[in-house]
Formats: structure tokens, C-alpha cells, sequence
């Protein structure tokens, strides 16, 4: 049986839906932006936008926040968590800057 940190009943299901995503990829540490796709695909009716994502990901404390960064040339950011703490390295793309 699954044990979940005792947060309060608010939200524990998009919470849920989140956590499964963290189990079913294959990496430990994942994107708002890639999160948002897995849901998107596996629940359609409960597609959330990423912003609400990316707030429950940066409240939650089973989520662990690695870094942030910026498209070049656009202020579309991106923030990558992991469901626990985890010795994997962020792979930031080509295309991005990571935030001091």
C-alpha cells in the first residue's frame, strides 16, 4: 500500500494523478511542462493547464525542486521536480538557459 505525506484532502486527487506520473517515466526528475503532456495524454478530462501544475509541484513536500530555466529569446520558463530527493542530474537543452 502506498504511503503519502499527510498534506490535508485538498487536491490529494490532481496529486495523486501527479505522483503516478513520476511512476510511470522511466526518469526521476521531470518537467511541469512533461507532466502536464503525461496528463494531458492519460487523462483527458483532467487535463490542467501547466501553471496549476507547476503550483502544485513547488507547494507539495514530496516533490523536490532541481532548477529552472529560459527558452532563448522567450520568457517561457520551465521547472524540474522529482518525487523524492534523487542523485540524477537535470539534462537542460540546447534551446534553454538555466536560471542562476
Amino acid at each position: 500500500m502506498e504511503t503519502r505525506i499527510p498534506i490535508g484532502r485538498k487536491y490529494s486527487t490532481l496529486v495523486g494523478i501527479i505522483e503516478r506520473a513520476f511512476k510511470e517515466s522511466n526518469k526521476e526528475i521531470l518537467s511541469a511542462r512533461e507532466v502536464t503532456e503525461w496528463i494531458k495524454n492519460n487523462y483527458p478530462k483532467s487535463a490542467l493547464p501547466q501553471q496549476r501544475v507547476s503550483a502544485l509541484l513547488s507547494r507539495r513536500p514530496q516533490f523536490v525542486y532541481h532548477t529552472s530555466a529560459r527558452r532563448k529569446n522567450t520568457n517561457v520558463r520551465d521547472h524540474w521536480y522529482s518525487l523524492g530527493p534523487t542523485d540524477e542530474q537535470v539534462f537542460v537543452e540546447m534551446n534553454w538557459v538555466e536560471d542562476p
